[in-house]
């Protein structure tokens, strides 16, 4: 017996639902987004870091950014500290100031991140409004 390929391809879509803080409106025909990860050091430690975000200001000063998606490893070497805001201040907010990335930041949490307490890096939230992680589900 053949499957029809639409019904095949009908079977193979899975949706995902991440229930975020805030939700965003968009009303323009594109979003220019910026794709990060591994971003879990301190700039001042990271030569490549410095470069990577130095060519993201260069990018965002010609053509703005209106969402970030920052991918897994958000702080190494062994995630966060419980209700330790230092660190991830050091590692976000300081390479991505809110004065030239005025924009939000989708986050996922990677392996290193399950290492510390993952929920940390979602309070973390309260500290910086542009950075959000999904509840755990």
């Amino acid at each position: 017996m053949i499957a029809n390929p639409m019904v095949c391809a009908s079977f193979s879509v899975l949706i995902w639902v991440v229930y975020t803080q805030e939700r965003a409106f968009v009303n323009e025909m594109e979003l220019n987004v910026v794709v990060i990860g591994d971003i879990g050091i301190r700039a001042p430690e990271s030569v490549v870091k410095q470069k990577v975000v130095r060519a993201i200001e260069l990018q965002h000063q010609d053509r703005p950014f209106r969402l970030g998606i920052n991918l897994v490893g958000n702080e190494y070497p062994d995630g966060s500290a419980k209700d330790e805001f230092v660190n991830l201040c050091w590692i976000f907010e300081l390479s991505f100031p809110a004065s030239m990335f005025p924009f939000d930041f989708l986050t996922v949490p990677g392996a290193v991140d399950y290492q510390g307490d993952v929920a940390t890096q979602i309070k973390y939230h309260w500290q910086e409004h542009r950075f959000y992680m999904p509840q755990k589900n």
